[in-house]
């Protein structure tokens, strides 16, 4: 199942997380993408099973970039950053997508 391009209207930046570091958390180069975003409140447990509630909920292409991103990863939209607690890639025959929950 590809999400239909059409309905990611909305234009995002994202910071792949890639670890920590003494100095605090490393970043990867900042890309953006076409998205959709709903504001979305869920109580769910992230992979380390700290319960938290999403503020919101994003759907992306599933490419290169976002098939490599990570548990606190930023998410920036509206110039507003959130973190990226919780990813689930859902691919198919023709493409694929990526949601994102985020706090």
């Amino acid at each position: 199942m590809q999400i239909p391009m059409i309905l990611l209207i909305d234009d995002c930046s994202i910071k792949p997380f890639l670890g920590e570091k003494p100095s605090g958390p490393s970043y990867g180069t900042t890309f953006t993408s076409k998205c959709k975003y709903e504001e979305h409140r869920t109580k769910f447990k992230s992979k380390d099973g700290k319960e938290y509630i999403s503020t919101g909920k994003v759907f992306l292409p599933y490419n290169s970039n976002t098939s490599s991103l990570s548990d606190d990863s930023v998410f920036v939209f509206n110039n507003v950053s959130y973190y990226v607690k919780q990813i689930s890639p859902y691919k198919g025959f023709s493409g694929s997508h990526v949601r994102l929950l985020v706090v």
